[in-house]
């Protein structure tokens, strides 16, 4: 944690402050005071509002761990695109499912053949049992025209049977239209490719799980002992394979093109309808050693009791080369507001004795009201006010 001369007398002052606040003599002294001339303060379109401990880390930043059977193919120091693999686990595992794969769809290239060869068998099949029964048909129906058995009483009986075999041949000629034979074999081939397609995206789930693959771009950095160990016991050649018993942290990428400064606690002095008009300002000394960022966004960060708001700034490019040497450390920013007007810039300590009473019913915002009907107060500080200039 870090604690400068600056804090010590914020906190010496807001401690003042609330003193003066409950003093009954400084109560009556304030009734008899008037607003000061607004005009005498300064006016500015910028405003200090607080300083605030932050981190000042890369803008992209991953870490990885890993456990078990593991292959190792980039070295540390790799310069990584979005996407670019540099490790894979399982790596037998996988190169045998992908011979698995390659089986299945040879078979399933025989299995729609098979499908479209059982469909013209099924095909002839029909039409084969079609010509019988038209033949049979054709000979009854012969009969039936014959004068000695049409006076035998035969001549029912065989009228039936003709009825009978048209009952037999109606679905078969249903069955034969080209439309109701394409669909069974699409039916047929479908269901096999469907199975198939399940099996790939089971490999191809298993080998996005098994690939190491990098969210950003980056530079690698092999964090593992065990690892960076054995890769130099194999004079840095690559691919490596090794096993790893425990699930520890095994690299990280980094992402040094850009930086950001997050605060590591919430500031509610941050007004949070207008978070884009604030800056934070790293200063180690002297001016070539600031460093600007501007806010980019609020990220919900978890901790062990609750969770919390934490505002992330981006540093400006210009600034790359100093926060690269100070990245991941901890450091006291200045946040600043970009006002959306000019305004005056006035310090609380010559307001705070005016009306004690008004500021401690309605705050900063009331008393700017009541000492100043015209203007409103735009930015609070922790030393300074912004307020309007009258119109």
């Amino acid at each position: 944690m870090i604690t400068s001369a600056r804090t010590i007398f914020l906190i010496l002052q807001s401690l003042l402050a609330t003193i003066i606040l409950q003093s009954p003599h400084t109560a009556l002294q304030a009734a008899e005071r008037k607003a000061p001339d607004l005009t005498k303060y300064p006016t500015n379109d910028r405003i200090w509002v607080t300083a605030a401990e932050a981190v000042l880390r890369p803008e992209g930043y991953r870490e990885f761990s890993a456990q078990g059977d593991l292959t190792i193919l980039l070295p540390s120091g790799s310069k990584l695109q979005k996407g670019d693999v540099w490790a894979i686990s399982n790596e037998e595992r996988i190169k045998l499912d992908r011979e698995a794969l390659e089986l299945a769809e040879s078979d399933l290239k025989m299995k729609t053949q098979d499908a479209n060869w059982e469909s013209s068998e099924h095909k002839f099949g029909l039409q084969d049992k079609l010509a019988d029964l038209m033949q049979k048909k054709s000979e009854l129906s012969i009969l039936v025209e014959n004068e000695e058995i049409r006076n035998s009483g035969l001549a029912q009986s065989i009228i039936d049977g003709v009825k009978l075999i048209d009952q037999q041949i109606e679905p078969i000629q249903k069955q034969l239209e080209q439309e109701r034979l394409d669909n069974r074999l699409n039916l047929k081939v479908r269901e096999l490719e469907i199975a198939h397609k399940k099996k790939v995206m089971e490999f191809e789930r298993a080998e996005k799980t098994a690939q190491y693959d990098s969210p950003i771009n980056g530079t690698l950095e092999i964090k593992n002992p065990e690892v960076t160990k054995a890769i130099q016991e194999n004079n840095n050649k690559l691919p490596l394979k090794i096993w790893l018993d425990s699930n520890n942290i095994l690299a990280s990428i980094t992402n040094t093109e850009s930086f950001e400064i997050a605060l590591t606690s919430e500031y509610p002095i941050l007004d949070p309808k207008h978070l884009s008009e604030y800056q934070i300002l790293i200063n180690e000394g002297a001016p070539e050693t600031n460093i600007m960022a501007t806010y980019s966004h609020t990220e919900d960060v978890a901790s062990l009791s609750r969770r919390q708001k934490l505002h992330v700034f981006t540093v400006e490019k210009q600034y790359n080369s100093l926060a690269e040497r100070l990245s991941n450390s901890k450091q006291l920013g200045n946040i600043y507001r970009i006002l959306p007007e000019s305004c005056y810039i006035v310090n609380k300590q010559d307001l705070i004795h005016l009306n004690p009473s008004v500021l401690e019913q309605k705050g900063w915002d009331g008393l700017v009201n009541y000492l100043w009907p015209n203007s409103r107060l735009v930015q609070r500080g922790a030393q300074l006010l912004a307020i309007s200039i009258p119109k």
